[in-house]
């Protein structure tokens, strides 16, 4: 019986993250559907950041403690930062700005996958009902 069980458990597990990984992408598609709200910034104070969504390798959203999600355009695609898992890292004195570069890296491994030169902040609104946290 447990031989026959395992498999059974194997295959469901697949299926659910399957499942988990098309509903991720398709509130990333339409995270893209948001409007901007302002005219971009080129910084944004660090220790306001709350989380950060790479949506496609050249747009980010920086979501702030106090509610606001700024949207990131990168000058240049960065295919690292949509790896599954992959955490974000800045070095900067208090403002992360247009010309610093965000290290991509695996925090299990620790692997690094090299750095993203970002681009202007705009303010962004996401498209009603969308949670930050499902993408």
């Amino acid at each position: 019986m447990l031989k026959y069980l395992l498999p059974a458990v194997a295959l469901t597990v697949a299926v659910a993250a399957y499942a988990g990984s098309n509903d991720r992408a398709a509130n990333r598609e339409l995270a893209l559907r948001g409007k901007a709200l302002a005219e971009p910034v080129s910084c944004i104070l660090t220790r306001q950041i709350d989380d950060i969504n790479a949506v496609t390798p050249r747009v980010v959203l920086f979501h702030l403690k106090n509610g606001r999600t700024y949207r990131n355009d990168l000058p240049n695609a960065c295919p690292q930062i949509t790896r599954s898992g992959s955490s974000f890292a800045y070095r900067s004195y208090g403002r992360l700005c247009a010309v610093d570069v965000m290290q991509v890296s695996e925090p299990a491994s620790g692997f690094d996958y090299g750095g993203c030169q970002l681009g202007k902040f705009t303010r962004y609104e996401l498209p009603e009902g969308l949670n930050p946290r499902s993408f």
